[in-house]
């Protein structure tokens, strides 16, 4: 590189620096949403109860709250499971109903299974 271009080039990284430095990284557009939990309701000693996911079909519907798979008639974490629904779970403790909802991620919607052979 020439001697007089020089000084400009190193102006010019300089410059392009400081005026990156002030602003916020780009998002990766490969990422998913951001996934933001209902707010939890308190469970037994102080600990929150949170729906994971539900599972439907045959056999008896299974739900996953505070990372354990249980049924209807099961208890987690000092209450009992009493129903299985789609988008929520209901539970009984200390003579009350909580219903537990499945918070709905914007963007993603289930893709009916392809079987071998079938599209591309």
């Amino acid at each position: 590189m020439p001697e007089t271009t020089r000084p400009v080039a190193v102006a010019l990284l300089v410059a392009a620096a400081a005026v990156s430095a002030g602003e916020p990284p780009l998002a990766d557009p490969t990422r998913p949403p951001a996934y933001t939990a209902p707010p939890a309701a308190a469970g037994a000693k102080g600990r929150a109860f949170r729906l994971s996911a539900v599972f439907l079909g045959p056999g008896r519907p299974r739900a996953v709250i505070n990372g354990r798979t249980v049924r209807v008639g099961e208890q987690v974490d000092g209450a009992r499971v009493i129903a299985i629904e789609r988008h929520r779970v209901v539970l009984a403790r200390n003579g009350g109903r909580l219903t537990l909802r499945l918070v709905r991620t914007r963007g993603l919607r289930p893709r009916p299974m392809q079987r071998e052979g079938e599209g591309s």
